[in-house]
């Protein structure tokens, strides 16, 4: 009887351990507990943009001669490769209707080494944090060079466009060890987005009324602009390739 009791105790004792392990594990990863970090980061767009000209190269060649020009042109400045991607077409009485795209040559994406970079062709923003401990940084650079084919009547024109982005990493410095924030705990610091907390009318389960919060979640546009320059030197090399292969290149 008394072993009995023993491995009884013994039972309880465990069951009541393992409830208290649990408990605390429950805790760790309760979905409901959401930690304030009581650190906020505030987005510093530059202020010295200037208007980038958005304009077409208009051109009398043959298509494949024209293709090749836009092809060459780029890869031979981004020493990369290209892809070709077609639009939809839609015909018209008059042809392809005016203003739409028949063509994309796009390339992949082109990574740089480091900020300074990249900052010489975009702008770049930084966010702002009160904390010493807590660094917002600005990592992984890439941009993609797309060139946009249109037909003109009998003729083609083209539009360079150039698009940068980064990724932003949260780390925090603490008795001199650095940890990154998960990428999922950024809206928390307000790092490419940020929440609030709204009071809403919601009703109870007797159908009453009650207040209650819910999360409300902004965006933050923390892309960086082009400074136009590579999208100029782009447009200059593709009217002096197109001369040297005699085809009209003008700008319009």
């Amino acid at each position: 009887m008394i072993g009995r009791n023993q491995r009884l105790t013994g039972v309880l004792l465990f069951l009541l351990m393992l409830g208290v392990a649990s408990c605390a594990t429950l805790d760790r990863v309760n979905p409901f507990s959401d930690p304030d970090p009581g650190v906020r980061a505030f987005y510093a767009d530059q202020q010295s943009h200037g208007h980038i000209d958005d304009y077409r190269i208009r051109v009398t060649a043959s298509r494949e001669e024209f293709l090749r020009i836009v092809t060459e042109t780029i890869e031979d400045l981004t020493d990369s490769s290209t892809n070709i991607l077609r639009v939809g077409e839609r015909e018209s009485d008059n042809g392809y209707m005016a203003n739409r795209p028949f063509m994309r040559v796009v390339t992949p994406r082109i990574y740089l080494d480091d900020e300074d970079e990249f900052s010489e062709i975009f702008f770049l923003g930084d966010y702002l944090v009160e904390s010493p401990e807590i660094q917002v940084v600005a990592e992984n650079f890439y941009y993609q060079v797309e060139a946009i084919l249109y037909l003109e009547g009998q003729d083609f024109s083209v539009e360079f466009e150039v698009t940068g982005d980064n990724d932003w990493s949260i780390y925090e410095s603490t008795n001199g060890n650095q940890r990154k924030i998960p990428e999922e705990n950024h809206v928390k610091y307000g790092v490419g987005s940020y929440r609030y907390e709204e009071t809403i009318e919601v009703t109870n389960w007797r159908g009453n009324p009650i207040e209650d919060t819910e999360w409300v979640y902004v965006d933050i546009d923390d892309s960086p602009e082009s400074r136009g320059i590579l999208e100029d030197k782009i447009r200059n090399t593709f009217i002096e390739n197109a001369a040297r292969e005699r085809v009209s290149a003008r700008v319009y």
